[in-house]
């Protein structure tokens, strides 16, 4: 099984910087496109690879968040920043449902559909509350 996520190149910002969670979001996008790809040519086997992919970047795209950007915001008194968390555990539910529908090779285009919407609403929100580019 290969992989998307090719490595960040040597002139990317530091790992800790919120240029590296934008990073990140592009690697979600980059993700995006073959999974779709794959349930639009009706490849079940495929597009459970490549929600392997796409999952892993979504997943590791929250982490970074969590880890290395809400901390400080939360240490400058940013309330919004545990809403994202919660909203990040919901996704992360969502996530889990379907991963279980891509390892039964029933994923389909408007469940992947209707996950992006609710990840593009809580972007927007994010960026909105407090200032993060996920473009």
């Amino acid at each position: 099984m290969g992989t998307l996520l090719a490595p960040v190149p040597e002139m990317s910002p530091p790992d800790d910087s919120p240029q590296a969670v934008t990073l990140q979001g592009a690697e979600i996008d980059a993700c995006l496109e073959p999974l779709m790809a794959s349930l639009v040519a009706d490849d079940d086997a495929l597009a459970e690879l490549r929600w392997i992919d796409f999952e892993a970047a979504v997943l590791a795209h929250f982490d970074a968040e969590e880890h290395l950007l809400f901390p400080s915001l939360l240490a400058k008194g940013n309330r919004a920043v545990r809403v994202f968390v919660e909203e990040h555990r919901h996704l992360r539910a969502r996530l889990a449902e379907l991963r279980h529908a891509a390892n039964m090779q029933s994923l389909r285009i408007p469940a992947v559909r209707a996950f992006i919407d609710s990840l593009n609403a809580h972007a927007r929100h994010e960026e909105r509350a407090l200032g993060i580019d996920h473009a």
